[in-house]
């Protein structure tokens, strides 16, 4: 009966609360960027369906916990990919932070410009969530010149020609 209780309380949002990284993490980093963001990344991704506060159901409030985590971690190392490409969807989709997604990755496409699986992600985030086609088939025609599948070209033609 104990442990019952106890895993319902770990559970339970109401009882949790995260605590995202100080603002300007990067300033006192002395040296150790990159071990930073590593250990930021790993605490992000244990929980990375968690909302602090949900705005209605599978929203969750802009700029969340996830966000300031994941944000933290690529600007302390600019060129950890993973953090870009996995994270941005897990804030549209599973979090439902579109903000924050947005961001996100309009920072990842400014690192990674030649990664085209990024590239297609976040074309994806705005033909969707944020229904900005003529900015979804921007990133659909540089994701197809480099390397995507050549499909997206069509795609990126009828957003052109839908808008």
């Amino acid at each position: 009966m104990l442990f019952r209780s106890i895993v319902s309380l770990k559970t339970n949002t109401a009882y949790r609360s995260l605590m995202p990284p100080p603002p300007h993490l990067e300033r006192f980093a002395f040296g150790f960027s990159e071990n930073i963001a590593d250990s930021l990344w790993i605490r992000a991704i244990q929980d990375f369906d968690y909302c602090e506060q949900s705005i209605s159901k599978g929203i969750c409030k802009n700029n969340s916990w996830l966000f300031q985590m994941l944000d933290s971690t690529t600007s302390l190392s600019p060129n950890f990919r993973i953090p870009y490409a996995a994270g941005g969807l897990a804030l549209s989709v599973i979090v439902g932070d579109i903000e924050g997604a947005s961001k996100l990755f309009e920072k990842g496409v400014a690192a990674f410009p030649n990664d085209w699986p990024i590239l297609y992600r976040a074309a994806y985030h705005s033909l969707y969530e944020m229904k900005n086609k003529k900015r979804a088939a921007e990133l659909l025609i540089q994701a197809g010149k480099n390397g995507a599948p050549p499909w997206v070209f069509t795609l990126a033609g009828r957003l052109y020609s839908d808008e």
